[in-house]
């Protein structure tokens, strides 16, 4: 049988007396080594430091670094998922694309009443594995898809104009309105000439 004793950790007392660093501390950026570290009110004023930056809280979008989503405001209602997004002139909102011309940014993977939701908008050519997306007519499982309008996916355009290829599709849609499954690729421009 072994007897194990629970070691005594011992170390410097700590007072707890208004060990708070000053708001005014906080806002002009004069909090350096008021607080050691070793201490837990200096771990969380140097903590609360970090993420309060002058008051300001910071989000995520605006750090100039993300993964495969991000989010963004609508620009207005939304009224289905997995539809092609593009940016609006607030670059903080974001719409279904309206023209099969407009550069996609992403999917958009949820639906707004009205603008100033959030939404989340996964990156063309970011997405890991696959995605749905929403059909504008028939199109066969493997072949290259294409922006159409009001944010939805195509095959090979016939009509001329410029496009952008987004991914390629993995199920087949028999129907406008149809959900596939798509893999993505960085948008690439297309362009759809008239014969001569």
């Amino acid at each position: 049988m072994f007897l194990h004793e629970t070691p005594t950790l011992t170390g410097p007392k700590v007072s707890h007396e208004n060990t708070e660093p000053s708001q005014e501390a906080h806002q002009t950026g004069t909090l350096k080594d008021t607080q050691p570290i070793n201490t837990r009110a200096g771990l969380l004023s140097r903590l609360s430091g970090f993420f309060r930056r002058r008051g300001k809280t910071r989000l995520a979008n605006e750090n100039a670094r993300h993964g495969y989503a991000i989010t963004k405001y609508s620009a207005g209602s939304i009224s289905q998922r997995w539809l092609l997004g593009q940016l609006h002139t607030d670059t903080t909102q974001i719409k279904p694309c309206s023209l099969a011309s407009a550069m996609p940014l992403g999917i958009i993977t949820d639906e707004a009443s009205a603008a100033g939701e959030t939404v989340a908008v996964e990156l063309l050519g970011a997405i890991p594995g696959t995605i749905r997306a929403v059909a504008a007519g028939a199109v066969s499982a493997g072949e290259a898809v294409y922006t159409a309008a009001s944010g939805r996916v195509q095959s090979l355009p016939s009509a001329a104009g410029n496009y952008y290829q987004v991914g390629v599709s993995l199920t087949a849609a028999a129907a406008s309105g149809d959900e596939i499954e798509i893999i993505t690729c960085v948008p690439r421009k297309l362009v759809v000439e008239q014969p001569i």
